[in-house]
């Protein structure tokens, strides 16, 4: 079993095999991999007979082209689905934006996090003014830009336009924050339809190849608008990925309220905008992402310690949002795709991966089998197998640590204060 889960991951298995005998050893729970490598098969097999398929002899290449057929087809009913949504709840032209981001708004508006206030925003745009992003938005000021549009939108368009220079100034403005500057609030659900954004949303689709844009310091997820042509998958994808910015909106919110009463806190602003916290863990070999804390608390349901996290975080503020219960929750005919998020089929060593966004990336830029993208599957793979190996001392341990101020030289220590 342990030679199944080795494969899927792609990693050596006489080393992997070391590491799971010290998971074992040190959480006490004996036998994950054999369970998560049953799991696995199981389910998968059970996938295939949704799609028609017989699991003993159908061969990986069957499978890819039967999902990518299924795929297009869930884009389809997903697509109709929120122009619907949008017909009923937005306007009469059923726009499909409109839809899914009512549909998003909808799911985020029950949950809060910790993001920087629009005022504190708006003070760093006018201190690194995005003077590329104003001069494609045709506005004559700074001043006129920031009265007319969302300061988290302008922010998210700029990362993807302006100068690397104008990006590093920029997250290195993060460093004059203080708590006092953040708030809690339902997480933003951005999107524009203005003929301003048309030549922006064309460019940073073309370099950023999706239409998703999260800024989790900010609280805020920002949707461009779909190409007229859209790939077959777009749809899935688009909201696959725009929910997955919510988990790591919630994430990163909690990580920033616990880090609050430490000096460094700005520093750590930093760090999640750039996507550098992680989870060290002496039981794992690699580290994990840090949202594997907001899944872990949110599936269990386990008390806060307010040692650990502080007193500003709650065992309410873990939520987590399965993308695929979500989008079934839109369109039910999706519903094949819940529980799929780490499953893949393999023979003979051939990975074929069960898991929405791969399928939805491979249908949208028409990669062939040799091609395939299996890699979203794997690390769902990586954070299952460390769910179910963790436990609550050694979990707290690692948070802990993470959260361990850094040593702060004289310097800044006065700028903090």
């Amino acid at each position: 079993m342990t030679r199944i889960l080795s494969e899927l991951l792609s990693v050596q298995q006489p080393q992997f095999r070391l590491q799971l005998g010290a998971l074992e050893r040190a959480s006490g729970h004996n036998n994950q991999d054999i369970k998560l490598s049953v799991d696995v098969v199981q389910q998968a097999r059970q996938k295939l007979r949704q799609l028609g398929l017989d699991g003993q002899d159908t061969t990986p290449e069957e499978l890819y082209h039967a999902l990518k057929q299924r795929t297009t087809d869930d884009d389809k009913r997903l697509e109709k689905a929120l122009r619907l949504r949008a017909g009923s709840h937005v306007n009469a032209e059923a726009n499909l934006m409109d839809g899914l981001v009512h549909a998003l708004r909808a799911e985020a508006q029950d949950h809060s996090t910790f993001m920087v206030k629009p005022v504190a925003v708006k003070r760093l745009l006018k201190l690194h003014a995005p003077k590329r992003l104003q001069k494609m938005l045709r506005y004559r000021s700074l001043d006129g830009m920031l009265r007319a549009e969302s300061p988290a939108l302008l922010v998210a368009a700029a990362l993807s336009l302006e100068s690397q220079s104008w990006a590093k100034a920029w997250r290195e403005g993060y460093k004059k924050l203080k708590p006092a500057d953040f708030e809690t609030k339902s997480p933003q659900i951005l999107s524009t339809t203005d003929k301003r954004w048309q030549q922006v949303s064309e460019q940073i689709t073309q370099n950023k190849a999706h239409t998703v844009l999260g800024l989790p310091e900010l609280g805020a997820v920002a949707l461009l608008p779909m190409p007229k042509n859209k790939p077959a998958g777009m749809v899935l994808a688009t909201a696959a990925l725009a929910v997955h910015e919510l988990n790591a909106i919630a994430a990163a919110g909690n990580y920033l309220k616990a880090a609050q009463v430490h000096g460094d806190f700005a520093h750590r602003v930093e760090s999640v905008s750039l996507g550098r916290v992680q989870l060290n863990n002496a039981l794992m070999e690699q580290a994990l992402p840090w949202h594997v804390v907001q899944q872990y608390f949110a599936r269990g349901q386990q008390a806060v310690n307010e040692d650990i996290f502080g007193p500003y975080v709650q065992a309410a503020d873990f939520y987590w949002h399965d993308a695929c219960a979500v989008l079934s929750k839109w369109a039910p005919s999706l519903a094949f795709w819940e529980n799929s998020d780490y499953l893949s089929f393999m023979h003979q060593g051939k990975i074929v991966s069960l898991n929405l966004l791969d399928s939805a990336i491979n249908a949208c830029n028409h990669l062939e089998y040799q091609a395939r993208q299996f890699s979203n599957a794997q690390s769902a793979l990586w954070n299952e197998l460390a769910l179910r190996y963790l436990n609550h001392d050694n979990l707290e341990q690692a948070v802990a640590d993470a959260l361990q101020p850094a040593k702060l030289t004289l310097q800044e220590e006065a700028a903090i204060v």
